[in-house]
């Protein structure tokens, strides 16, 4: 196995809206990481007002349902597991 075929990705600088420059990485096809990735606020998830806060039950505790129940506990809603 060659270098180049391990080495999918690479890194480069690009300039970001407010004028500084991030680092972003280069997939192996070419494009940029952010052309298929678009970050989103830290808050992206959190209630907003006059939102509706459910109440849910998720049955299974694996990594699957503890992920849901801490997505939705970051959006405002009750669980229970």
């Amino acid at each position: 196995m060659t270098n180049d075929s391990i080495n999918a990705t690479s890194r480069t600088e690009k300039a970001a809206p407010n004028g500084s420059s991030a680092t972003s990485i280069r997939l192996s096809n070419g494009r940029l990481r952010d052309e298929y990735y678009e970050p989103i606020s830290p808050d992206h998830f959190a209630p907003k007002s006059g939102d509706q806060i459910l109440d849910i039950g998720i049955i299974g505790a694996g990594i699957a349902g503890l992920a849901a129940a801490a997505a939705l506990v970051q959006s405002g809603h009750n669980v229970d597991l």
